[in-house]
């Protein structure tokens, strides 16, 4: 274990310096020689995570800008095995101190026992010395089985193992190769004297050099001697190697009929696979196996990059099988080239690729990631007189100490890459540890600390996506639509956060916070002379906030804000489970001048009644109707059953989700008054859309 001759690298996560001088002092005071480094924020913790070795860290009960469940999070994500201690006042709550052990703290200390907190130190090094034994052991058994499964694949030839000149171990073929009956024969037989006279003052000229060299495999032919004098060529092949955790040198006897070229040649070509000439999955494993080894012992940390192209088996209906080669063999070479020198490239699957990267910070495997992701995304393959576009979606995970093997790395990248498939694909995704394992409780909690940063911090953006008339209106009507942004800058749908902000009773805040913002781009473009006008949803959690309606009529006072230019929508699902609440909603709403929708219309069980009971301004056609539109017939009834019952109320209605021309074009005959979707526009933050020009 760690003995007080030895240095303790200490990290302290603590704004006080005094409080961090009072723990460097504790140690000191235990006689080690501590070198410790004082940290506040989340962004000089990971500086100094990725900066150096650490043997502990003490963080403080209550940092001002880094929370210990934040703490715990940024050194999972890490890695990296280090015992993390907290350090306690009096005053904190016996609830709080439950999650910090929940959480992974190693242990919780008051302040005022100073001497509990020593022995704490002492116990959490020992334990951490161990792990470190058991993970040098564990590599040890590794590297003895490769070796092994090593020597049973090549026991054609003749192999031996020694240190310091003497013979240790030697298989049949080696021993037969000398004329040895058993290895009683050899065994503390020096190497020399089985050489050739003549050669060995060459030999010993190139044993000096290879023990320089401290290890490397490197290759001599010469004359070798047999146990009866009789001599033969050879080609003798050292490599370092160890028997029962004892370093030694295992040796390798060609005769005058191995070709090391050939060979060579061949074993390159088992590495390499045969459609793109990138490293083969097989090899791909064992590449994987020493970069897991290195990073558990804490030599080298490394990153895998999971690349998958998106929507693959569309390329190859759409392309045919043969050319779809073609396009995996230029993705291929398109990777290639951003990756000449910055890592290892293997091809993983048919469509999936495999990038090993050593040695560099997350930023960096992050920006090398989104290059290629770009590169990919950019690239046109030509197949024939044909072009076509293709995309992928990355994902990342970082091996260090704490990685389990090579099977768990994987799983992890590939999980972090189908997330991102799934979140449409064509974008980067980090394997998170700490969100992957959590419990549902540890989620919520999460998500709590993300969503208060957004709310107070503005971490939300609202995108915007035209709502058009279909017979020539003008209207310059946009419905604005909610993301939160994560640390990359990118977009966290609303499918992951919405639930989670519902569990912590967080809606009322969000929804007024996209009301805010959408006021205030409003107000700015009708003082620009621009008449526009949003879509806004609502939650259910609004249908019962009496505050609410007061609020909005301060609010568009304050912001002389044209009430009309305001339409808030609710899904028909909500408003027909709270109908009476949705009345005094939507009456309240149109006094202040505002108008109001029902978005997701038509899965009702009795439509005409929800109209009867419900007296809004715009139907919004669920857009489950309108996906498959041109393929179902029943989806085509319905939706010209709800635009007949629209038009005898009155009521516009609006088609959702529209992806194409001829979805378009059928919607127009049916009578629909306005459409919306990414073939029309895509959500975006710019309002650029021209609303006088011809979507037909």
């Amino acid at each position: 274990m760690l003995t007080p001759k030895d240095i303790v690298r200490l990290l302290i996560v603590d704004a006080s310096f005094e409080n961090a001088e009072m723990v460097t002092n504790l140690l000191r005071n235990m006689g080690f020689a501590v070198r410790a480094s004082r940290v506040e924020d989340e962004e000089e913790v990971r500086e100094a995570l990725e900066g150096q070795a650490w043997d502990l860290i003490v963080c403080a009960a209550t940092p001002p800008q880094l929370s210990v469940t934040q703490m715990l999070q940024v050194l999972a994500q890490s890695e990296k095995d280090i015992p993390l201690v907290v350090v306690i006042d009096e005053e904190t709550d016996p609830d709080d101190i439950d999650e910090m052990y929940a959480d992974g703290a190693r242990d919780v200390v008051l302040k005022s026992r100073p001497l509990r907190l020593q022995h704490v130190v002492k116990r959490e090094l020992r334990d951490l010395e161990s792990r470190r034994a058991r993970r040098r052991s564990e590599m040890v058994l590794g590297e003895s089985e490769r070796r092994a499964r090593a020597l049973l694949e090549s026991s054609r030839d003749a192999v031996g193992y020694v240190h310091e000149g003497m013979h240790l171990y030697a298989n049949r073929a080696y021993l037969d190769l000398f004329g040895c009956h058993d290895l009683d024969d050899i065994e503390g037989m020096p190497l020399l004297d089985m050489v050739a006279p003549e050669e060995h003052s060459r030999f010993k000229t190139f044993l000096k050099e290879y023990n320089a060299r401290e290890g490397g495999k490197s290759q001599l032919p010469l004359k070798g001697r047999k146990l009866d004098g009789s001599t033969f060529s050879a080609t003798l092949e050292f490599t370092p190697a160890s028997i029962e955790g004892e370093p030694c040198t295992q040796i390798v006897i060609r005769d005058e009929a191995y070709n090391p070229v050939a060979e060579e040649k061949i074993k390159q070509a088992q590495q390499r696979d045969v459609l793109t000439g990138l490293f083969s999955r097989p090899y791909c494993f064992e590449l994987m196996e020493e970069a897991v080894s290195a990073a558990r012992a804490g030599e080298k940390e490394s990153s895998l990059l999971y690349i998958a192209l998106d929507q693959f088996n569309r390329v190859r209906v759409r392309v045919g099988i043969g050319a779809s080669d073609l396009v995996i063999t230029d993705v291929a070479r398109i990777l290639q080239q951003y990756c000449d020198e910055k890592g290892l490239l293997a091809r993983f699957g048919d469509e999936i690729f495999i990038l090993l990267v050593a040695q560099a910070s997350d930023e960096q495997v992050d920006t090398l990631a989104e290059q290629l992701r770009q590169a990919v995304d950019q690239h046109l393959v030509e197949i024939g007189e044909r072009s076509i576009n293709v995309t992928c979606s990355v994902g990342l995970c970082r091996m260090g100490e704490n990685t389990p093997g090579v099977q768990q790395v994987l799983e992890r990248a590939h999980k972090a890459c189908v997330k991102a498939q799934e979140a449409g694909g064509n974008r980067v995704e980090r394997y998170s540890p700490v969100a992957a394992d959590l419990t549902d409780q540890e989620k919520i909690k999460q998500w709590e600390i993300r969503l208060r940063q957004a709310i107070d911090k503005d971490g939300f953006r609202l995108l915007y996506q035209p709502v058009v008339s279909l017979h020539g209106k003008t209207e310059e009507i946009f419905e604005a639509l909610l993301r939160m942004t994560d640390k990359a800058g990118g977009y966290i749908p609303p499918e992951e956060f919405l639930e989670p902000a519902a569990q912590l009773k967080l809606m009322g805040e969000i929804d007024r916070w996209v009301i805010a913002k959408a006021s205030r781009v409003l107000r700015d473009r009708h003082q620009a002379g621009q008449p526009t006008r949003f879509f806004i949803k609502l939650s259910d959690f609004s249908i019962h906030d009496k505050n609410l309606l007061p609020w909005l009529e301060k609010h568009l006072r304050e912001n002389q804000l044209d009430a009309n230019s305001l339409i808030f929508e609710i899904s028909e699902s909500s408003a027909l489970n709270y109908l009476k609440q949705m009345q005094r909603l939507i009456g309240g709403i149109r006094a202040l001048g505002c108008c109001f929708a029902l978005e997701h219309f038509g899965t009702g069980l009795d439509m005409s009644n929800c109209l009867k009971h419900l007296d809004v301004d715009y139907l919004k056609i669920n857009g489950a109707f309108i996906e498959n539109l041109l393929q179902e017939e029943e989806n085509q009834t319905v939706v010209k059953t709800i635009i007949e019952m629209a038009k005898e109320a009155g009521k516009p209605t609006i088609a959702e989700f529209v992806s194409d021309a001829n979805t378009l074009a059928l919607l127009w005959q049916f009578g629909v008054d306005y459409a919306q979707g990414h073939y029309i526009q895509e959500p975006n933050e710019l309002l650029s859309y021209d609303f006088s020009g011809d979507i037909q």
